[in-house]
């Protein structure tokens, strides 16, 4: 167990899930996010590349960050999760949400941009491939 990492009780049966479904709504949305940042400093002609060391030490800094935007830019959608598991954990999600009762906007979002790269044929693709459907900057 030692070479796991570090486990912290979140409380009572349940609670663990419940701190996945987090984990996912911060890094699955962040997908999204990070596209759309790509875009945006394509179409300033921002050297984008520089962008995660340029980063890297303000709130903005990630480890999502810095290895998600090479692949993005690199349009290296080889997989390392696929973007049908994203979709299934959206899915999942937004199911979680509906019961409690809580409106996930950001998620939301994020679910219907899954879906579309899953529905164009590339459920096979990394997550990171959801850039693809962000028209590159002219």
């Amino acid at each position: 167990m030692r070479g796991l990492g570090t486990m912290t009780h979140m409380g009572p049966v349940g609670t663990g899930q419940a701190t996945k479904l987090v984990n996912q709504t911060l890094v699955l949305t962040n997908y999204c996010v990070l596209a759309e940042a790509l875009r945006l400093a394509q179409s300033y002609g921002v050297d984008a590349r520089k962008i995660p060391q340029a980063l890297k030490t303000g709130h903005a800094g990630s480890n999502l960050l810095a290895a998600a935007f090479p692949q993005m830019l690199d349009e290296d959608f080889a997989p390392r999760g696929f973007a049908r598991q994203v979709l299934k954990d959206l899915e999942m999600l937004q199911a979680a949400a509906r019961d409690q009762h809580l409106a996930m906007p950001m998620a939301s979002q994020a679910l219907t941009l899954y879906r579309l790269l899953v529905a164009s044929g590339k459920s096979e693709l990394d997550a990171t491939a959801v850039v693809s459907l962000y028209p590159k900057p002219h």
